[in-house]
């Protein structure tokens, strides 16, 4: 398939548009024997139980350190995003169309809006206000229209955002452009079969991707003296992968505006976007390899119950033909 085959399916289907949480640290119930409460020597050998606040509060202080490796993460690989040479016009362009979902007294530069120049702590704040506006959206009324793949598609994505979001504030940084998509806007992007494919890959994975900090802690290595020695790899690979998932995702975001917004159509790679999924779902593949390898079975197990594809894709096709053999159904009894 030549490159301007690739292009055109979207921005044929686009144009056409003119008219119109847990990580690893989740809490463990008290069952789990890696987190039980240790019993403690006590002058009286008949008290032998410790104090339950101990035990959450190392748990708290666990999950505080975890959420504060992600939020370092997903800040820095925007910020390599947003100063790297080939990708500052995507980052520029991604920020004024998800701003449009600010409250108008939070917009300062109309649709050209961007967030040069804010802190890391102002910026996060921009997000999650975009966040929280795009994730109430899906609370209001439907029709028979939005019955549809991208319907499934993003109701899916926010009901996995919505469940890392109390634990991560990350979440902001790392999903808030799939918060602000529609199902009109998602549409043309899912009938291309590399875009459906990854598009299915990395929402079906947010939980996984989220959680993947946790490997950065200790205890979360089976071997601590593998864990020492490979720590700061590991973390590179991880950034590394991040950055791969936000540019897809920023690319998404501007390649379905590019309905209405000119300038977001010149800064998709339009061209690299099958590569990039390409890239996304091998480097996963190592990702895996290394959990496998060497992470505590607990750890392991949590993070191989989320690798997996977006489920309601399907589920939103089956849906159509039922509503399609329905309708058969009741022309027949007519």
């Amino acid at each position: 398939m030549t490159a301007d085959t690739q292009r055109n399916p979207i921005r044929k289907f686009v144009g056409r548009l003119r008219a119109g949480s847990m990580s690893l640290i989740s809490p463990r119930s008290s069952s789990d024997s890696s987190y039980e409460s240790r019993s403690c020597p006590s002058s009286s050998p008949r008290r032998k139980t410790s104090s339950p606040r101990n035990s959450l509060s190392s748990l708290s202080a666990a999950a505080a350190r975890d959420a504060s490796i992600s939020l370092d993460l997903w800040n820095a690989v925007y910020d390599g995003l947003r100063d790297g040479p080939s990708t500052a016009g995507l980052v520029l362009a991604y920020e004024s169309i998800v701003s449009q979902e600010l409250p108008n007294h939070m917009k300062t530069g109309g649709m050209s809006m961007n967030f040069r120049g804010k802190s890391d702590d102002e910026r996060l704040r921009l997000l999650q206000e975009i966040m929280h506006a795009g994730l109430s959206k899906r609370r209001g009324s439907r029709t028979d229209q939005d019955e549809s793949r991208a319907r499934a598609t993003i109701d899916a994505a926010k009901n996995a955002i919505d469940a890392v979001l109390p634990v991560y504030m990350s979440s902001a940084v790392a999903w808030a452009g799939i918060c602000t998509m529609t199902p009109l806007l998602m549409d043309p992007i899912l009938r291309l079969d590399y875009m459906y494919a990854g598009v299915s890959h990395v929402l079906g994975r947010i939980d996984f991707y989220m959680a993947l900090s946790t490997i950065l802690l200790p205890g979360s290595w089976r071997n601590d003296t593998a864990f020492r020695s490979q720590q700061e790899a590991v973390r590179h690979q991880i950034s590394q992968q991040y950055r791969k998932i936000l540019e897809f995702e920023m690319n998404c975001v501007c390649a379905a505006a590019s309905a209405w917004n000119p300038a977001a159509k010149n800064v998709v790679d339009w061209n690299g976007l099958a590569g990039m999924v390409k890239a996304i779902e091998d480097a996963d593949e190592e990702i895996l390899e290394l959990v496998k390898a060497n992470t505590t079975a607990v750890t392991r197990y949590r993070l191989l119950k989320s690798y997996k594809d977006l489920e309601p894709l399907a589920t939103a096709e089956d849906s159509m033909n039922h509503h399609h053999m329905a309708a058969i159904a009741t022309a027949v009894a007519a």
